[in-house]
């Protein structure tokens, strides 16, 4: 039996060792020192082409496969990578980077001309890649992604074969993280050119990160080995990592429980205690820059009217459903972007936070009888949300508080896994439904891509023209306080409206095994395999 097809049952066996305790923990041991890596971030992957690939936890993956310019570094902050240097002008709209002696894992050089390559195939419409407008900084990258300019008039030009020319619109300071992004990623046109669609596959594929695929197996395992021609590979410590997909919480905890992972995503509160008991040391917090949020599809009768989507908002109790209910592991939110985000002004926040519950919920019917509905005229509607863990416990909590206004308001559920539930966000399918942001880059007007009109992140298709003159003069202004105070005016309008109605920031526990390093938490969830390694103690 190959060493692979051994840990593959390795790993299929993992409930059996739960039995066995100390035996268990043994085991584990010797497949760590032996440099192969079990992780879970999440359900199955929709790609592992970095462009493609959509839903934060893709990030693992794709990150482990393919850098950029830059790539997230040992503190969670950008960090060189295929860029060895760099250069910003004066007036900070053009960004010069001098790239390192770098190869693809097929031996070939990665030139500047890769690097244009892939930030034009990024922006162009006929990839569909996932939330590329977060490049509409870039010189005619919002007329590209509108199909009104060719890929290549992107403002990115190869000065030669080790130089690589930015420019942009407005000043962007966080330019480096964005290119530290999997949308940054580079890819390699030699190998998509060949073999088109396929070029993911792992016979065909070429890669420039630290890890290159060897086996997929949808649902199943992505299996990743280490790429002895990354330009840090010295720095790598696992051979091998195999990445489980694990549509829910609980399955992946109740794994990592019974030692056949070494991280597992987003503990469930209701396991917290139990892990603490069973895998003392075991427990990783982080505080992501997100939140969670009610919206309603503003293209759907009724939810255009503004006294609809205030009446659902404000008759949740959400300190029930978000602190209560879920015991541990959430907090109410009461802006859209997360307070450390915000700096250096307070965030804004709804202006209803302190009204009691009681006035809250008379008030919703109000809103909603002058709206026209009533015992002739019932609301009804279906709320949608990500199936699995949380969502699963707070929906019939949420359906309860709306169908309880009225015997005329009637509210069904509908669950679906979080892949398909966003896809179906994304286009517009749905009446009303839980939603969540998570900023790709961590600067409040990333945050604030859900009611930017356009803006892949605005499911609700709701727009504001004071908003978005607010958010185009936050874009082209260098003051940190008064391009803050901007984009708080911005949010402010947008709650006031009932664009959408904040519910609750996340604080997630993972499971990461004591012996391993590197690993990041704190407002970052997914760190990188190349950043992981075995501590000698223990």
């Amino acid at each position: 039996m190959t060493r692979r097809l051994v840990l593959i049952a390795a790993a299929a066996a993992g409930f059996t060792l739960a039995a066995c305790g100390e035996g268990r923990e043994i085991a584990q041991i010797e497949r760590l020192e032996s440099g192969v890596l079990y992780r879970n971030d999440g359900p199955e992957i929709n790609s592992v082409d970095p462009h493609l690939a959509d839903g934060s936890w893709t990030k693992t993956v794709t990150g482990d496969m393919f850098v950029g310019l830059m790539q997230m570094g040992a503190d969670g902050d950008p960090a060189p990578a295929l860029a060895e240097r760099w250069t910003v002008s004066p007036d900070g709209l053009v960004w010069t980077f001098q790239l390192r002696q770098a190869s693809w894992s097929d031996g070939r050089a990665i030139t500047a001309d890769d690097v244009v390559y892939s930030l034009r195939r990024a922006v162009d419409p006929a990839t569909a890649a996932a939330y590329v407008d977060v490049y509409a900084p870039l010189v005619n990258a919002s007329a590209i992604l509108r199909g009104e300019a060719e890929p290549e008039t992107l403002g990115v030009s190869a000065l030669d074969a080790g130089t690589v020319e930015i420019r942009l619109v407005h000043p962007m300071p966080v330019l480096p993280e964005l290119l530290a992004d999997s949308r940054g990623a580079v890819v390699p046109r030699h190998v998509i050119e060949a073999y088109g669609r396929d070029w993911v596959l792992p016979e065909n594929i070429v890669v420039s990160g630290a890890y290159t695929l060897v086996e997929r197996i949808l649902d199943r395992q992505t299996v990743l080995v280490r790429n002895p021609r990354f330009f840090d590979d010295a720095n790598t410590c696992f051979d091998e990592v195999f990445n489980f997909p694990i549509n829910t919480p609980e399955t992946a905890t109740r794994q990592a429980r019974a030692g056949a992972l070494d991280i597992a995503a987003q503990i469930p509160a209701a396991m917290l205690d139990r892990v603490r008991d069973e895998l003392p040391g075991h427990l990783r917090d982080v505080e992501p820059p997100a939140t969670f949020y009610f919206l309603a599809n503003v293209e759907a009768e009724p939810f255009g009217d503004v006294r609809v989507r205030e009446a659902l908002g404000i008759a949740v109790d959400r300190r029930f459903a978000f602190e209560t209910v879920i015991a541990s592991g959430l907090t109410v939110a009461n802006s859209l972007a997360p307070p450390g985000l915000t700096a250096p002004y307070d965030p804004a926040r709804v202006r209803w936070a302190d009204e009691p519950l009681d006035s809250r919920r008379d008030r919703a019917l109000a809103l909603l009888e002058q709206a026209g509905f009533g015992p002739d005229t019932p609301l009804r509607f279906e709320f949608a949300y990500p199936s699995g863990g949380t969502g699963d416990r707070l929906a019939p909590v949420l359906q309860s508080d709306w169908n309880s206004l009225a015997d005329w308001v009637q509210v069904e559920i509908f669950g679906a896994e979080a892949a398909v539930h966003y896809q179906n966000l994304g286009a517009g399918e749905f009446q009303a439904a839980m939603g969540g942001w998570s900023a790709a880059i961590r600067d409040t007007s990333y945050m604030l891509d859900v009611i930017r009109a356009g803006a892949a992140g605005n499911f609700a298709r709701w727009s504001n023209d004071a908003v978005e003159r607010l958010l185009q003069a936050a874009q082209g202004e260098q003051d940190p306080g008064v391009r803050a105070g901007l984009l708080r005016q911005a949010e402010q309008i947008a709650l006031d409206d009932f664009a959408l109605t904040p519910f609750y920031s996340p604080q997630r526990a993972w499971i990461v095994h004591p012996r391993i390093e590197g690993w990041i938490g704190g407002a970052l969830e997914y760190t990188p395999s190349s950043l992981l390694c075995l501590s000698q103690a223990g």
